[in-house]
């Protein structure tokens, strides 16, 4: 980059005209900024919302690096900052379990299209068993070639639901039984839990249509089910669940909008340590030491009610956490059939209450193959 004119912003970030600023510095070079990256540095590094919340460290690393070294010119020290946020890039960061920042950003913002880094399966060679597909198939049978009206609201009719529900009680196949809930006493699609998300989900997969008030199977989701294959249906399910549907839809968390694209992340952390049983603390602990920007973002923005209690931050802390261990495990994990959670019997007569303990299935080392 050019040398800057007297009269435009300095370089540094400052806000003032260069003249003002580092033009008197010695060989015009202007400082180190604290809130701008430097020439190539990667979004992973410096960007201010959670995704890995090294900015500081960086910066510091950096302005010691620049004060051992002597430049003639503000190319030369433009030079050395690209240098040196290239080799920081390329190099294990902590608190990303081996990866670098380079790799880091591929698995935040291009999982599907960073060949060098992971692959999303394309096909399974064991029959995929999931909540969520599991679900689709209890409403692919209500269906039918036909299909169903839609209610006025745009939901499954009351019937379809009720029949789902009590035929998936009692079988694990379909995912924890939503507790002190009666077939019988539910009003709409939306008291069945995991129903409601699967036709959520079936529907941004491209498996469910809803056409002049009637839900439909689609051409694709017939094929599929007509050659028996599931590996196709979640797959579709898959997509759709880590790249187009908010894991936050229909709850009532409104916030770690970058929680979503730690997906890969989670699902490598599954692979490498899910063999044993590990409380989901575990998890949590990994996401918040690579992405510590999430406790940031929470103690900003605590609330009036949170200031109620003794230790307000850390009654924030803990609502932050479990707000991740619902969508991360809960809300996203599970329903895929990545991971089974079971209580750790703290308290036995609401399981629900209790803390999880985590296991990653095989499908969790199937669906991702990651070359780091």
């Amino acid at each position: 980059m050019k040398t800057p004119g007297r009269n435009e912003p300095c370089p540094c970030g400052s806000g003032k005209k260069y003249k003002h600023c580092c033009l008197h510095r010695p060989g015009g070079i202007p400082r180190v900024p604290d809130d701008v990256p430097p020439p190539g540095a990667q979004q992973a590094d410096w960007d201010d919302t959670g995704e890995a919340g090294a900015a500081a460290s960086f910066f510091d690393q950096l302005r010691d690096a620049m004060k051992d070294h002597e430049f003639t010119s503000l190319a030369e020290a433009q030079d050395f900052a690209q240098s040196f946020t290239t080799r920081h890039n390329q190099d294990p960061a902590p608190g990303f379990d081996g990866l670098s920042p380079e790799q880091m950003q591929a698995l935040l913002y291009a999982p599907t299209t960073s060949p060098e880094v992971l692959h999303v399966a394309e096909t399974l060679t064991t029959p995929p068993r999931a909540p969520l597909l599991a679900w689709f198939h209890l409403i692919a049978d209500a269906l039918g070639q036909n299909g169903v009206p839609a209610t006025q609201k745009g939901n499954l009719p009351l019937k379809l639901c009720r029949d789902a529900l009590r035929a998936a009680q009692g079988d694990p196949d379909y995912g924890p039984a939503p507790f002190e809930l009666d077939p019988d006493r539910i009003r709409s699609e939306e008291d069945t839990f995991l129903l409601h998300d699967t036709r959520v989900v079936a529907r941004v997969a491209g498996l469910l249509r809803l056409h002049r008030k009637r839900w439909t199977l689609t051409r694709r989701a017939r094929q599929a089910l007509a050659a028996g294959d599931d590996a196709a249906l979640y797959l579709r399910l898959f997509d759709a669940l880590t790249s187009r549907v908010d894991w936050r839809y229909h709850t009532r968390y409104h916030e770690l909008d970058m929680l979503q694209r730690t997906w890969p992340f989670l699902i490598r952390l599954l692979q490498r340590y899910g063999d044993a049983r590990r409380p989901a603390a575990f998890y949590v602990g990994a996401l918040l030491e690579a992405f510590p920007g999430f406790e940031d973002e929470t103690i900003a923005g605590i609330d009036p009610w949170t200031l109620q209690f003794e230790d307000p931050v850390e009654t924030a802390l803990e609502r932050m956490r479990s707000t991740v261990t619902f969508l991360a495990l809960e809300r996203f994990a599970r329903p895929l059939g990545l991971v089974t959670l079971e209580p750790d019997g703290r308290d036995p007569i609401r399981p629900w209450r209790s803390n999880w303990i985590v296991q990653a299935t095989p499908l969790a080392r199937e669906v991702v193959r990651f070359e780091v």
